[in-house]
């Protein structure tokens, strides 16, 4: 039992080390690697490591210390870095009336077999829309549209054919997710980029109902879409990030990492 226990915790360790401290999180939406520590009150038996040894971020620190990462300009001490536990990786594009925020979504694991591990749920990339209004941007009104590693591969392949994409999300499936039934009122959620002049790219997120932008109700006072403009090498930022962060996304470069020791 101690030798399996051992093992647990090396497999673990390593692919923290590895996934974590290249594209690490902290949205409480979302459960990464870590929280295999901390599990849900409903994770079930079957997705959940059961006793699992402990294991601390130091892996994340010292590489973030060799990298050369620094706070406030100044190289981390000791002290800063034993007080550090997680980063907070985005991209931020700034437009006229809204910004657009690429966050990433970490993978999950679960247990395989006696002393390994495997893919539980890919990755994700999350943009997140914050509309202006009166001079600032309001944070509670933001709407975010989550890309799987397949459609950041359409992205990847379109765009620079200046062909435009659009991502769709059933609105009236979320009520089945919930277990209400489909609810032909919800609007569709709606991604799309558009490739522009001088190599831009317009992002907008929508509401859609019967082929209509449809407004939000409530307090919420954002128009639709909410629209956000990449100037080239904005958009050259972000195509970087999409093609760096998809082995990280999929699970491969931990996994294959512990596979080729």
């Amino acid at each position: 039992m101690n030798d399996a226990k051992h093992g647990y915790a090396r497999i673990y360790r390593q692919v923290l080390k590895h996934t974590a401290s290249s594209l690490s999180v902290g949205n409480g939406g979302f459960r990464s690697l870590s929280s295999l520590n901390n599990p849900p009150s409903n994770a079930t038996a079957s997705s959940i490591p059961q006793n699992q040894p402990s294991f601390s971020n130091r892996s994340i620190l010292s590489n973030a210390s060799s990298n050369g990462m620094s706070a406030g300009g100044r190289p981390f001490s000791k002290r800063q870095q034993s007080s550090l536990a997680r980063a907070f990786p985005q991209y931020t594009v700034y437009g006229e009336e809204s910004l657009l925020s690429v966050k990433p979504i970490l993978p999950t694991y679960k247990r395989a077999s006696a002393d390994g591990v495997a893919l539980e749920k890919p990755g994700r990339m999350l943009f997140e829309f914050v509309p202006r209004s009166s001079g600032r941007f309001v944070n509670d009104e933001k709407e975010m549209f989550a890309l799987s590693v397949e459609e950041i591969g359409l992205l990847l392949n379109q765009l620079p054919k200046n062909n435009a994409v659009e991502l769709v999300r059933q609105g009236g499936l979320m009520g089945n997710r919930l277990g209400r039934g489909y609810d032909h009122d919800t609007p569709d959620k709606v991604f799309r980029a558009f490739p522009g002049d001088g190599a831009t790219v317009k992002f907008e997120f929508d509401y859609v109902k019967d082929g209509v932008s449809q407004p939000l109700g409530g307090g919420n006072s954002t128009m639709m879409p909410i629209e956000v403009t990449a100037q080239a090498g904005e958009f050259e930022v972000i195509k970087e990030i999409f093609r760096n962060s998809i082995p990280y996304l999929t699970g491969w470069n931990a996994m294959m990492d512990i596979q080729s020791k």
